[in-house]
């Protein structure tokens, strides 16, 4: 009989510590994998980096996620933005996680995105507009941002003035989630995260009577009609990591997909002769480079896992960009290919804390690349090398300086 190896005798994946990973962590994650190892140790503890491997453990009931307290124990931030994500998603388990993402999918499935699509395509139309007149922009701070922020207001029905208010609060609050501990941005997210809050929670009470079709009103609504002493709070805490997530998460997953199509320049002309290929270099993209680093489990018993010992509250992290590079689900990985055969990557997670907002952000990034290759001929990056942010669990671009020309 074989005995169980213990965590400690894992190998070893040292390169969260290292400043050139954040600028390209392809080639150190895919030398980690030639172990060809389950599992690896790590700064933030046992990782998964295999796509067989995330994909288990993130299907897995054995698995589940650790309490806003305990993944945040290490990152230095305060109660505000514990608070902000003691209710959320990725921090519950069933039952309270079946409840509350049932509720949520009221607004976020499949269906309810397509009535926004006229409101998305009139805000792309718009933020073009100002783009082809300027000819120059940062893309993350003239579209990726204000297209992604807007949307989510649409959802809430918030008024335009607050859209740059709750930019800047979830900015704050997704750079405050590091590996590396860092005083300032865990402040930052602190303030952003009391910031946010209050003004979910002022909405909330606002709309508690309402009978709006707004998502916060849905929302609400589920938590009243699910007996909850205080719906309108709950509803803010809930919201408030959507919201960071919904804004965040699409931010990044244009400017990375844009990002990826200068670097192969024959994929953008093949996209400007045949737009009917936009949705599958949408999946293309948020393989090639999606927009979240990992994401945290955590072991909800002892268990047995593929000869790996692991003991019951241990922290498991999933490594998504890593497994959407795997040479033996994705042939030659590091080759960007519109043409992708069977392109069924995690870049949204997997399991039933895969990303609620999936849809909408799917949603987003059709709609801009489509209207974006059919008003623009010429695209080009201005500048140096765009940097990366550092140490954080999202994937994401400092700037994306670009110029452009319209048809």
């Amino acid at each position: 009989m074989t005995t169980p190896r213990r965590l400690r005798d894992l190998p070893q994946f040292d390169a969260f510590g290292d400043d050139a990973f954040w600028q390209d962590p392809y080639p150190a994650l895919a030398e980690a994998r030639r172990t060809d190892s389950v599992l690896y140790r790590s700064m933030v503890g046992p990782i998964a980096l295999g796509f067989d491997s995330t994909k288990e453990i993130g299907k897995d009931p054995r698995f589940g996620v650790s309490s806003a307290k305990e993944a945040l124990a290490g990152v230095g931030v305060g109660q505000p933005l514990i608070e902000a994500f003691d209710y959320s998603l990725l921090h519950i388990n069933p039952p309270q996680h079946t409840e509350r993402r049932s509720i949520i999918g009221r607004r976020f499935g499949a269906s309810p995105m397509r009535d926004l699509e006229p409101r998305i395509e009139a805000t792309v139309d718009s933020l073009l507009d100002a783009l082809i007149e300027s000819q120059e922009g940062d893309f993350l701070t003239a579209v990726a941002g204000p297209l992604a922020t807007r949307t989510f207001c649409t959802l809430l029905d918030v008024p335009f003035s607050d859209e740059p208010l709750i930019e800047a609060w979830t900015r704050d609050m997704a750079i405050g989630l590091r590996l590396k501990r860092d005083e300032s941005a865990a402040q930052r997210a602190d303030l952003g995260s009391e910031q946010v809050l209050d003004y979910l929670g002022r909405l909330a009470r606002d709309r508690l009577d309402t009978n709006g079709a707004d998502a916060l009103s849905i929302i609400l609504r589920g938590f009243q009609e699910k007996g909850h002493e205080s719906p309108a709070e709950l509803a803010a805490a809930t919201f408030a990591q959507v919201m960071m997530d919904g804004i965040e998460t699409v931010k990044n997953a244009l400017a990375n997909g844009l990002h990826s199509l200068l670097l192969h320049p024959e994929a953008i002309e093949a996209l400007l002769e045949n737009p009917a290929l936009i949705p599958a270099a949408v999946e293309e993209m948020l393989r090639f480079d999606g927009p979240t680093l990992l994401t945290g489990r955590k072991a909800l018993e002892d268990m047995d896992f593929h000869g790996i010992r692991i003991s019951a509250g241990t922290p498991v992290s999933l490594v998504w960009l890593a497994a959407n590079r795997d040479e033996t689900r994705f042939p030659d990985p590091d080759r960007f290919d519109l043409h992708r055969k069977s392109n069924r990557h995690l870049a949204f997670g997997v399991g039933i804390h895969s990303c609620a907002g999936a849809n909408l952000a799917r949603v987003q990034m059709r709609i801009f690349f489509d209207r974006f290759f059919k008003r623009i001929h010429r695209i080009e990056r201005v500048g140096d090398e765009p940097k990366w942010l550092p140490f954080g669990i999202a994937r994401g671009l400092q700037s994306l300086p670009i110029r452009v020309q319209a048809n």
